[in-house]
């Protein structure tokens, strides 16, 4: 009897659940429908990406079959999992979104869950870090690698907690490794025990931070609570880092590799180096994207974002004043993609020779604070 009624309670409130979880999702996907603003139907639980999902497709692929069912459309909903995602394409709203509007649109998060992790506490999401690494077992390399893990379970993990946050961290569940976590913890909280939590004249990313908790002390009022802890700060150095470990080194890969296919135009593109920092007195200044068009037009469709592509081409620069690129050994001049990977990278790697050029050494760079002290 006992058994019996047992069994009744758990069937009750296995009903239940299932009728409220349906209510739930029903009225999550009438958000569009609500708003009139023209959807695709979605699949429930899964959304409109249902196949990158389950890893039939790659999101970029799933996006444009979805853009081309509004070909006139200046904006649309879709459903992520249950999250609505809208998605533009009209240029001039883009153009908005990207320029005058850009402090209501600059977050990736969920921001209701992106304090559940001490690494996803971002407050900005672009920075693309100097080269941190020389050899294999170097740990940065590491953790960049660890961070984009394309591995099912943790491209499992990532988009769970995208479309299903609360049952993802109901579940215990975290994105990043406590070994990362603590790993990053223990770096720049010890950086920032050296500088006494001051600002020096290094004039780098942490003194940025540093400065920011300085301006929090005197006048917390203009913070509107945010709190500036050390938790905050190490997510933002976090966030900075692995932002370019893997975008922005990708897109400089590709365009070394595409200029290493290319001889005649790699010549034009070193001359065209060579005079800028002739003219500058060899200081490279953000004035740069527009002095050196041939350079930029590589990268430029791959970045949107013009601090982005900046440190695309300060990179591309330094690169090739003091070095000459071609294929390595074995290396084809074609490349296959992981296609259901969520960040594209070649399957085999890129892999170029670089050959030190010779009288490089006329073009070493100044900082621009050199210059103006001179």
């Amino acid at each position: 009897m006992l058994g019996k009624l047992l069994l009744y309670t758990v069937l009750t409130l296995l009903f239940f659940s299932t009728y409220l979880a349906y209510k739930y999702v029903k009225k999550r996907l009438q958000y569009w429908k609500k708003r009139n603003v023209p959807y695709v139907k979605p699949v429930p639980i899964l959304g409109n990406f249902a196949d990158f999902i389950l890893f039939k497709k790659y999101v970029g692929h799933v996006l444009q079959d979805l853009c081309q069912k509004f070909p006139n459309a200046p904006f649309f909903g879709a459903f992520f999992g249950t999250e609505p995602t809208l998605v533009v394409q009209d240029p001039e709203i883009i153009k908005l979104i990207m320029t005058k509007d850009f402090n209501f649109f600059s977050g990736r998060e969920i921001l209701k869950y992106s304090a559940r992790e001490m690494l996803t506490q971002s407050l900005f999401f672009t920075y693309d870090p100097q080269a941190l690494a020389k050899k294999e077992e170097n740990p940065f390399k590491a953790a960049g690698e660890q961070i984009f893990d394309s591995q099912h379970m943790q491209a499992f993990k990532n988009i769970s907690r995208a479309i299903w946050p609360a049952i993802f961290y109901g579940l215990g569940l975290q994105v990043f490794s406590k070994k990362l976590e603590t790993f990053f913890y223990s770096l720049l909280t010890g950086v920032f025990k050296g500088r006494q939590y001051k600002a020096t004249n290094k004039n780098d990313f942490v003194d940025l931070l540093l400065k920011l908790r300085e301006q929090k002390q005197q006048s917390p009022e203009s913070f509107d609570g945010l709190e500036i802890n050390d938790d905050m700060l190490v997510a933002q150095c976090f966030l900075f880092f692995a932002a370019g470990f893997d975008t922005s080194a990708n897109t400089s890969s590709f365009t070394l590799f595409e200029l290493a296919k290319n001889p005649q135009a790699q010549e034009k593109a070193l001359e065209e180096v060579d005079a800028y920092l002739r003219r500058h007195n060899n200081v490279l200044e953000y004035e740069c994207l527009t002095e050196m068009p041939y350079l930029e037009a590589w990268p430029r469709i791959c970045i949107g974002l013009r601090f982005a592509k900046m440190q695309v081409i300060a990179g591309l620069v330094t690169l090739l004043k003091k070095y000459r690129v071609e294929l390595a050994e074995g290396m084809e001049r074609k490349v296959e993609f992981e296609p259901k990977a969520l960040i594209t990278y070649p399957i085999s790697g890129i892999n170029l020779k670089f050959i030190e050029r010779e009288g490089w050494k006329d073009r070493v760079f100044q900082s621009p604070k050199s210059k103006v002290s001179s």
